[in-house]
């Protein structure tokens, strides 16, 4: 079975415009991370550029590559609009083939992240586009704070303190 990593570089060579995030991002930003957690290969998030043509390349990828792809548990449907799929936020392909075993959190609406800009900030690793440090952190923690400051303490990671500084600006 090939490195589940090797499906986000099939992605990023189509031109989809993404990056990676949530523990996955953390592996490969940080070598330690993915020999500590290898389970965070079989859940990997990522965020689009927002628009519907690129939801739509995800999901004939995803396709292509016999996933099993899903809106809320519900398959996923071409016919659909930006309106209809408005606030749904994600989509899930599930790959268990002979490439890959895992599963992909397609973002492609986001409200606590300006998407454009943190995927311009991206940093490529190994092929594969990861959100920055700073933007990383801020997902995970707006996401559940307690948690991340967990990891990051079981890992011995720093959290960027304009991640944490973000953070304090948009909680009370």
């Amino acid at each position: 079975m090939a490195d589940p990593f090797d499906l986000l570089r099939a992605l990023a060579a189509l031109g989809v415009p993404f990056a990676l995030y949530g523990t996955s991002g953390l592996a490969l930003l940080h070598p330690h991370v993915r020999r500590a957690l290898p389970d965070a290969e079989r859940d990997l998030d990522i965020v689009l550029v927002p628009g519907i043509e690129h939801l739509r390349a995800v999901v004939r990828f995803a396709e292509a590559h016999s996933a099993a792809v899903t809106c809320w548990g519900t398959p996923f449907d071409h016919s659909w609009t930006e309106r209809e799929l408005a606030g749904k936020y994600y989509v899930r392909a599930v790959f268990s083939g002979p490439e890959w075993e895992t599963q992909l959190d397609v973002t492609f609406e986001c409200d606590w992240l300006d998407s454009r800009e943190a995927i311009a900030r991206a940093t490529v690793i190994e092929g594969v586009p990861v959100l920055c440090e700073e933007d990383l952190w801020f997902s995970k923690l707006t996401k559940n704070a307690e948690g991340g400051q967990k990891l990051a303490a079981r890992l011995a990671l720093t959290i960027p303190a304009d991640a944490l500084a973000r953070l304090a600006s948009i909680r009370p």
